[in-house]
Parts: C-alpha cells; sequence; structure tokens
C-alpha cells in the first residue's frame, strides 16, 4: 500500500437522463468531488479532514460517510480475494452540494472507492468495485441503483442493464452536446423523493418512457442530437417529483421555447437540466431557467457545461 497522498476526483452526474429511470446516466464536467488518501498503520478508514460543500454537516464517522464507507467495502473486496490490506486516512473534499440531483452521494462513493484501490495498486477493475461503490452510495439515497455512481466512475452516459446482478453498459460520451444544469436554492432528499413514485404505472406510460429512452440512447450512440428532440418527457417520476420543484413547468416551457433539444429534472432534483447542440444558445437557455425560478421567488446557480467522458481519476499535482 502506499503512505503518500493520493488524490483522486469523481464528476457530478445526472441520474435518470430524462426518461430512463434508475437506468440512464450521464456524468458532467466542472463538478465533482475530491478524495485524498494514503494507507495508515491500522485495519481501519479514518477521516481527518472534511471541506467543502456542506462540511460541517456530514458524518466523520467511517461507518457513517459515503465515501469512507466505499473505501472500507472496496478493501473488503480485497481481502476477500486474498490480499493483505491495512487501513487508510482520508480526506474530503465536497464539491457537490448534498440534495442537489447531481449524483453528491455517488460522487463520494465513487471518489473513496476508487481512491481505496489505487492507493492499494489499483489490483480491481472497474467493474470489480462498482459494486462495493454502488452498495455504499445505496445506503445513503435509499435506493439500489448504479445510474450516478458507473457514469461517476466510467465517464459518459451508461445504461445499468441490471441491479441485480449489478451489470451496465458504458456508451462513451457526447462531443458538442451542451448541458444547462440549474440548481434552484432548495434541497430534495432522494429517499424521499423515492417514496412519492407510485408503485403501479400504467402501460401507455410505461411504452412511452421506453420508446424516449431507447431514442436517447440511440441518439447517445449515434452521436446524434437532432435525435435527443422531444425525447425527454418522462411520464414515471416527474409528474409526481415536479409539485416539489417551484416553476418547473414554466421553466421546462422557457427552455424549449429558447431552443434546448430537452430539458427534465436531473435525478430527484431539484437541479434542472436542459441540452443545446449550439454553445452561442446555451447561455440563453440557463438564463430562461433562472428567470423562471425567479418568477417563483427562488434563486439558482447555473452551471453550463458538457458531458465528463473520463469519470474517476486519480489527480497528479
Amino acid at each position: 500500500m502506499n503512505d503518500t497522498w493520493i488524490t483522486v476526483y469523481a464528476p457530478a452526474s445526472i441520474g435518470n437522463f430524462g426518461p430512463g429511470f434508475d437506468v440512464l446516466g450521464a456524468a458532467i464536467q466542472g463538478l465533482g468531488d475530491r478524495v485524498e488518501v494514503r494507507s495508515a498503520n491500522n485495519n481501519q478508514v479514518k477521516i481527518v479532514d472534511i471541506t467543502g460543500e456542506g462540511a460541517e454537516t456530514l458524518p466523520r464517522e467511517a461507518e457513517r460517510n459515503t465515501a469512507s464507507r466505499a473505501a472500507l467495502l472496496v478493501l473488503e473486496t480485497l481481502k476477500s480475494r486474498g490480499m493483505s490490506v491495512g487501513g487508510l486516512e482520508m480526506k474530503i473534499d465536497k464539491g457537490i452540494p448534498a440534495g442537489s440531483g447531481l449524483g453528491s452521494s455517488a460522487a463520494s462513493a465513487v471518489a473513496g472507492g476508487y481512491a481505496a484501490n489505487v492507493v492499494c495498486g489499483s489490483p480491481l477493475s472497474l467493474r470489480d468495485i462498482l459494486l462495493p461503490i454502488t452498495q455504499a452510495e445505496s445506503e445513503a439515497s435509499g435506493g439500489f441503483f448504479a445510474d450516478n455512481t458507473a457514469s461517476s466512475l466510467y465517464g459518459g452516459a451508461v445504461i445499468c442493464k441490471s441491479s441485480r446482478p449489478l451489470d451496465i453498459i458504458p456508451l462513451g460520451g457526447f462531443p458538442g452536446l451542451v448541458v444547462i444544469a440549474v440548481t434552484p436554492k432548495i434541497r430534495l432528499r432522494t429517499e424521499e423523493m423515492r417514496a412519492v413514485l407510485h408503485r403501479q404505472v400504467s402501460l401507455q406510460d410505461s411504452i412511452a418512457n421506453m420508446a424516449r429512452s431507447t431514442t436517447v440512447v440511440a441518439a447517445l450512440l449515434m452521436k446524434n442530437p437532432s435525435l435527443l428532440a422531444g425525447a425527454f418527457e418522462d411520464r414515471l417520476a416527474e409528474p409526481v417529483r415536479a409539485p416539489f420543484i417551484p416553476g418547473f413547468f414554466d421553466l421546462r416551457r422557457a427552455a424549449l421555447e429558447t431552443g434546448a433539444l430537452g430539458c427534465a429534472i436531473s435525478g430527484a432534483g431539484p437541479t434542472v437540466f436542459a441540452l443545446t447542440d449550439c454553445q452561442d444558445r446555451a447561455q440563453r437557455i440557463g438564463e430562461a431557467m433562472q428567470a423562471a425560478f425567479e418568477n417563483v421567488h427562488l434563486s439558482s446557480r447555473l452551471l453550463i457545461t458538457g458531458i465528463d467522458e473520463q469519470g474517476a481519476r486519480e489527480i497528479f499535482r
């Protein structure tokens, strides 16, 4: 094991990616979590510092913090394969606000689990560490799904083919696609937003979501942004989650009228994202979305970015 500090970055992500509830995800540039780790002469994972977004509210006990919990589970995976591992010291720098709908807990888990593997010499593949990372994230979010963890780990867009057993299909990046993410200053907890979902949905709505999800996948594979137009309406989660985001329907209308290819809730919300293939149009779309939130007396944060093709990676300073 390496006793010098190594730094890992894991990007934010958009879960569901429109109509692909718990199935499609995509990593985005410009926002993410950083974790530093080094080996320690014990069998424990110890958090020595937490900085960044909401640092004062995050647990410092290794079993309760998502980043350290993922590291512990990766170390257990290594031990189960006969490797001799020790402990870790960890520093966490949160770049993604909790409850924002941008894969905050997933990025923490990915950064922590990936870093634990790196400090041990990277004996495990990405597929090997995806399961313990997703398990750690599920303990925080209340549901076992990998659209955020897999996209943050692998980069680009992903399909979650199966949860049990966990199986994902990386789809790669999308050069030229611009992501406009607007985050209002409210917080929605993933487990609460899952609780409001209907346990049964109509056949008509299921068919509509399948049609749009497969169209999104075709667009991602063909790198054809025009196919995304009209493909982002979600009939499963959005109708019951939208009322928790004031002004959502006016915001979506404003984004589409300003030229967005699509607009949807990111993960469980409250971040709303839109897509365009025109960089010059992106700022106007973002301003229109922010104006819709201002109309309901909500300030917001605007991020104009793209798909992160790298995923989790070690940062060398």
